[in-house]
């Protein structure tokens, strides 16, 4: 019996949905979280797909024909599939672009949801066959179903209803996750936090982008410090350069506000200091270190489920310093960062943490002493900044250096103000991070002027 006859999506089903991805881009939008190349049966559907998803995520519009043909045979001959094979890939793309779908489409819509589940819950299955036996990957194979479980949850709702409920806006806003029942946890720039009600909120990942050895990861033991205090609990993941220790002993003269030498000499005013601060917030912030290249955010989300059930811990912020030292998935950079960023989102809102991640910035230089590091200028940009809730950037001159000063700029903001510069002061033996006071702006100010 043919898998037409026996499986209720068959070919022609499939073919009409990978055809509105080529030809729709409302119903692309409107379903993409319920199509992905992978559900596909038929492999000329998903190679079509994946190649032509591809180039919409990179250009954000959907590709021509031509372009998408051109593309599939860059595509056949990098995973050497010629001869019969490519000529009926490029055969079927032809087909898919002919198909009128101006008779079914709102049938196939009704459909495709359910489609997507079905495929992704079966995948799923398929996949943790081989480790629910292996007592070490039975987080992993929890995840896996768990996400397959949530595709399509969001799709097809119908939305909000605005008008006739116009009046009542502000007050459903104040109910809603994103502007109300959200904790907030301030940076301590006060610019920002009055654009964002408070502060960046839980659940919402953000962005400091810096040239390496710039300062951004001080600035985020800053942020990481002012949680501390004001008692949520943080745990502070880094991965490459800095250990365990070096980042206990950043967090250790930020909350002391003794120069790290002292925090390392272990003075008598270090241990007095320290004796108090270990009563009050003993299980406000854990630190992890993990060698570059052997984690990936499945690490992170693992430990952090270690956590919560072992020591009842879960962290109101995570800092991640930083992704791009993770384990790649695949050896395109470009996806390889969607896809990274796309998992700590989900960290992000599966715990109800608010993430600051630290992303490098390479080969940057100013054209003049003025000039920010803004999202275009990181790798892989687009990727990174389509998951980001905010996205800042640490700026420092050597004249700024000498003076103690940098420049943090805040380039993206989902829900709040943009594109503004908060002028800071410095002392990165303490990483210690504070806007400047009026006085010191109006200061910095005419000293940048002679």
């Amino acid at each position: 019996m043919s898998k037409a006859a026996t499986y209720q999506y068959s070919e022609q089903f499939q073919r009409r949905i990978a055809a509105l991805c080529l030809q729709d881009i409302t119903f692309l939008r409107d379903f993409g979280d319920v199509i992905d190349p992978k559900f596909f049966d038929y492999d000329y559907l998903s190679s079509i797909l994946k190649v032509s998803l591809n180039l919409v995520i990179k250009h954000n519009q959907l590709p021509s024909h031509a372009l998408l043909a051109e593309e599939i045979k860059e595509f056949c001959d990098k995973y050497h599939v010629g001869g019969e094979s490519k000529t009926e890939i490029l055969d079927q793309l032809r087909e898919l672009y002919e198909i009128d779908l101006t008779s079914d489409v709102e049938a196939v819509k009704e459909r495709v949801v359910r489609f997507g589940k079905r495929q992704s819950l079966k995948s799923a299955v398929m996949e943790v066959a081989d480790l629910i036996d292996k007592d070490d990957e039975f987080d992993k194979a929890s995840e896996i179903v768990s996400k397959a479980l949530a595709v399509g949850e969001n799709t097809g709702k119908l939305g909000l209803q605005v008008f006739g409920k116009f009046n009542s806006l502000p007050d459903i806003a104040v109910n809603s996750p994103q502007y109300g029942k959200r904790t907030k946890i301030p940076t301590r720039l006060s610019r920002l936090d009055r654009a964002l009600n408070g502060g960046p909120g839980c659940g919402e990942t953000w962005i400091m982008m810096g040239l390496p050895g710039s300062g951004k990861s001080q600035c985020l033991v800053n942020f990481g410090a002012i949680a501390v205090n004001e008692l949520h609990p943080t745990v502070h993941v880094t991965i490459g350069d800095l250990d365990e220790i070096d980042v206990g002993i950043r967090y250790a003269a930020r909350l002391t506000g003794l120069p790290m030498i002292e925090v390392i000499q272990g003075s008598d005013r270090y241990k007095r200091r320290a004796q108090k601060l270990d009563e009050l917030l003993e299980h406000y912030l854990r630190v992890k270190f993990f060698p570059s290249a052997t984690a990936t955010p499945q690490t992170v989300r693992s430990y952090l489920q270690k956590l919560r059930t072992v020591d009842g811990i879960t962290p109101e912020m995570l800092i991640i310093d930083y992704p791009d030292e993770f384990k790649p998935y695949i050896d395109n950079d470009y996806q390889n960062m969607g896809r990274i960023y796309s998992e700590i989102g989900a960290i992000s809102s599966e715990f109800s943490t608010l993430t600051w991640v630290a992303s490098q910035v390479q080969r940057w230089k100013p054209d003049h002493d003025s000039d920010v590091i803004t999202m275009n200028n990181i790798a892989d940009s687009w990727r990174k900044a389509a998951k980001a809730d905010g996205i800042c950037s640490f700026n420092q001159t050597i004249r700024e250096y000498e003076r103690n000063q940098a420049r943090i700029y805040v380039d993206k903001v989902r829900r709040g103000e943009r594109m503004y510069i908060v002028k800071v002061h410095t002392e990165f033996d303490k990483a210690y991070i504070r806007e400047l006071t009026p006085e010191e702006l109006e200061k910095s100010q005419l000293e940048d002027e002679e």
